[in-house]
Formats: C-alpha cells, structure tokens, sequence
C-alpha cells in the first residue's frame, strides 16, 4: 500500500574551448576586419564548470478509493564561468589596418564567477475514485527558487528604491 521513490542525480557540464595552448598565441589580440576576416585566436578563451545536484523523494499511498501521493525535489545549481582576458582590435578595411588606424580596441574577459543557486520543490495530490466512470485528481504543489548568490560574495544588487547598491555579497532578489 505504500511506495517510496528516493533518488539523486548529478549533472556536470565542462566546456574548455581553449583558443590556444600557447601563451603567446593566448596572449596576441584578436584582430578583425570589417571585411569578414580576422586572425588571432579563433576562439575566446571561455572555461565552463558547472554542477546540479539533484534530490528527489515521491511517497504513494493506497487507501481504500484514494491515491494520495506527496514528494518534493531539491536542486543546487553551480553555475562557474571565467572569459579569459585577451585583447580585442577591429580595423574596418584591411587598408585601415595597414596604416594601423584601428576602429575599435578593448579587452575582453571576466574573473572565475560561481553564482549558486538553489529550487525547491513540494506537491501533494489525490487521485480519489469516485465512481467506476468518474476520478478526482486534486493538488497543490509550492515551488521556492532561491535568490542567486556569487561563491566568493562578489555581486551586489542595485536597490532601485534606494539608488543605490546593497552591500557586496547580499543576495540578488
């Protein structure tokens, strides 16, 4: 009369397209054409880490007309990317580029960010059979999303009530 479904997944994602091995091909900047060409590293130097961990539990009980079932999931998403730096210039003819008369330069690139976060979810629900023609499905489920904070207590929200930031580290609503 009773069943209980109790699991855990674990879900990684790693990207590391690295442009280069080669300090100094990582270290050139990324020259572009307004004609559609380019050299440099072909790649930005992006590296992707992130995890989920997932716990789920679901209890079914039998009673008499009624399939009464409740559970709730809990998910913890780490989400770690980091850009590394590496200069930009965009010329807008090869001839602009020839006489160094470049359109556009800059730097690409941010810090190793974790930003966490965590889902929560709740649900019950009865399956009451009321006739041989006739069944009640009926539930609630709550669901929490909690605010997304930074592994090192580096962002801050703009508080649009105030003008200003709230405190580093605070999380974001």
């Amino acid at each position: 009369n009773v069943i209980n479904e109790a699991s855990f997944f674990y879900n990684r994602f790693h990207v590391d397209p690295r442009a280069s091995n080669v300090a100094s091909v990582l270290t050139s900047p990324i020259i572009n054409f307004g004609e559609g060409a380019g050299v440099g590293p072909g790649l930005f130097d992006l590296h992707v880490a992130n995890n989920s961990f997932t716990w789920q539990d679901n209890v079914t009980i039998v009673h008499g007309r009624n399939q009464i079932k409740v559970g709730g999931t809990a998910i913890r998403n780490q989400d770690n990317k980091e850009l590394g730096y590496q200069m930009t210039i965009s010329y807008l003819t090869f001839a602009d580029a020839q006489t160094n008369l470049a359109y556009s330069d800059g730097t690409l690139g941010i810090p190793r960010i974790g930003i966490r976060n965590t889902y929560f979810y709740l649900y019950g629900q009865d399956n009451l059979q009321v006739s041989r023609q006739v069944s009640l499905n009926m539930g609630l489920r709550y669901q929490y999303d909690s605010s997304p904070t930074e592994s090192q207590g580096r962002i801050a929200n703009f508080n649009a009530a105030t003008g200003k930031l709230d405190p580093t580290g605070s999380s974001v609503p």
